[in-house]
């Protein structure tokens, strides 16, 4: 046989059967992508992922429509499709938000008719005018949505949602997807849509025609619905500049990074940039009444370092705020090792150690994508970190979970910490890995006894002190064929449940709720426990 005889074998598949490593990857995923008249979609991304994880498999649609994936290893998969224009849709998907169903093929078998519709995406068309009824041209215009963010919910922007009137005071914000917005307009302020005209003397207004964002009116949209007559006036109101002077860490004037945002104490919505003189003189100019904050800060050098930072609480109520006075401080500086608790060779890499933030107010905005320096020693380094955080261990290899987070041998595994100067630096940190997991797993099924689809399992400990935001005693897992996982709960009392996908189910007041239908488990170090659950209703 010949070399290249041997090297199609290879490829087919031939020999792979014989290999552990190697498996048989005969499978084929094919189908079709339309869009909701039926009339074929070409050039569609779509990608083939196995078991939510490793990097996807992607292709695109010929003229016809047609895609195919071959050579495919069994297993199962998630298919999804998009493009401009149209909505992200997985395969056999039936509400947004919300999941498809996974694709499962054996070795040799050809999945066809693997078809997807892709709706198109949606508008907002409205029209903004003044208090005398006067066209606004130049106005921005975000679309938000309610959110919960560091414990509260608040409107926060759609990423690439906006635009700003035309000169006829009209706006139209299109690629939006089935939901409930929310749509504000800001003239002379520098918001997620930075104006056109320096107008003095509006509020940020929020349809149908108010400052307040509690009183602001949902814009439900459906699939491919676009939504008209979305006019109001913006509101008058007497604004006020908020100014001083800002130096960096070494005593030199601040040359940039030194924004306005609304305080996380508020369900404002603004962020605005500062005008800046050489001697770090600054002003924000035409600023509404409400609660702030001044965050002066720098990007970051790696990863691992935050950027210098300060920051001021401001309320605005109509007068003029000025010499504030910010100086930037380099941080405090975290270091310590890891340590495993059992046996078995795992890689630094795959630990992922970060911080937390308390108070986003104090903290820089960049802090959400620090992550500690690992080294192949098991010792690590984070550094220019500010404000009250949590150490908290994100990521780790298969079978493993944290145990416990020691500082000079004092547990602090969820315990907020101060930071911002070189006094509150930590240098004797000890992050203790366990491979005693966890496991909490079972099967779930709809109100006609079948197993669910579209529907996710919830885990919350039963002591509310334990609901903060990103807490580890918090853990959510898709249904997959009538069942669930969750693993590396920490050992406590919980409450596990199965509801409809999309619900923000960290939000208190659910968890209240919820309360009343979950089922309720202990866990101890390494245990394991089964449970069937039914869903419930958001």
């Amino acid at each position: 046989m010949t070399a290249v005889a041997i090297v199609a074998l290879l490829t087919a598949g031939w020999f792979q059967g014989t290999s552990a490593t190697a498996p048989v990857r005969t499978a084929t995923i094919k189908g079709r992508v339309v869009r909701a008249d039926g009339r074929a979609l070409a050039r569609v991304r779509v990608r083939l992922m196995i078991s939510q994880s490793g990097p996807p498999l992607v292709t695109e649609t010929d003229l016809d429509g047609q895609f195919e994936f071959n050579s495919l290893r069994a297993g199962t998969y998630t298919l999804a499709a998009s493009k401009p224009g149209y909505v992200d849709v997985e395969f056999a998907q039936r509400r947004w938000p919300g999941h498809g169903q996974p694709i499962t093929v054996a070795v040799g078998e050809t999945r066809d008719r693997v078809d997807l519709v892709l709706p198109r995406t949606a508008a907002i068309v409205g029209r903004v005018v003044d208090e005398d009824g006067e066209p606004v041209e130049g106005a921005g215009i975000a679309v938000l949505e309610s959110r919960l963010a560091s414990g509260r919910r608040r409107l926060v922007p759609v990423q690439a949602a906006g635009g700003r009137t035309n000169d006829q005071g009209r706006f139209r914000v299109y690629g939006l997807k089935p939901g409930r917005y929310y749509v504000s307009a800001t003239v002379g302020q520098t918001d997620f849509i930075p104006s056109n005209r320096d107008l003095p003397g509006y509020a940020p207004t929020y349809f149908p025609g108010t400052p307040n964002p509690a009183e602001a009116q949902a814009v439900a949209l459906g699939l491919s619905q676009d939504a008209s007559g979305i006019d109001f006036a913006i509101v008058p109101m007497r604004t006020a500049s908020v100014s001083g002077t800002a130096f960096q860490a070494d005593g030199a004037p601040v040359v940039g990074g030194l924004r306005l945002v609304s305080s996380q104490r508020s369900g404002l919505a603004i962020s605005m940039n500062a005008r800046i003189d050489p001697d770090g003189s600054f002003e924000f100019p035409n600023v509404a009444p409400g609660e702030y904050v001044v965050q002066m800060f720098k990007s970051r050098p790696n990863t691992y370092t935050e950027g210098e930072f300060a920051s001021a609480l401001v309320t605005v109520s109509g007068a003029n705020v000025t010499g504030l006075s910010l100086h930037a401080a380099a941080g405090s500086t975290i270091t310590g090792r890891i340590t495993l608790d059992g046996s078995g060779t795992i890689r630094p890499n795959g630990v992922e150690l970060v911080l937390t933030s308390i108070d986003a107010d104090l903290s820089s905005p960049e802090s959400g994508a620090t992550r500690a320096e690992i080294h192949e020693d098991w010792t690590f380094r984070l550094a220019g970190i500010s404000g009250p955080r949590r150490l908290r261990v994100v990521r780790t290899p298969a079978g493993w979970m944290v145990k416990a987070i020691f500082v000079n041998g004092i547990d602090v595994t969820d315990t907020p910490l101060p930071f911002g100067t070189r006094d509150q630096s930590l240098s004797d940190v000890d992050v203790v890995l366990t491979n005693r997991i966890t496991q909490v797993s079972g099967t779930v099924t709809d109100a006609r006894g079948d197993p669910a689809t579209d529907a996710m399992v919830v885990a919350f400990s039963t002591d509310r002190d334990r609901w903060y935001p990103e807490s580890r005693f918090f853990d959510a897992a898709r249904i997959a064929d009538g069942k669930f996982t969750l693993r590396g709960l920490p050992s406590g009392d919980y409450f596990v449940v199965a509801i409809d996908e999309g619900s923000d189910w960290q939000e208190a007041a659910l968890l209240d709720l919820l309360t009343t239908r979950a089922t309720r488990v202990t866990l101890s170090d390494g245990q394991q426990t089964a449970v069937n659950l039914k869903v419930t209703g958001r």
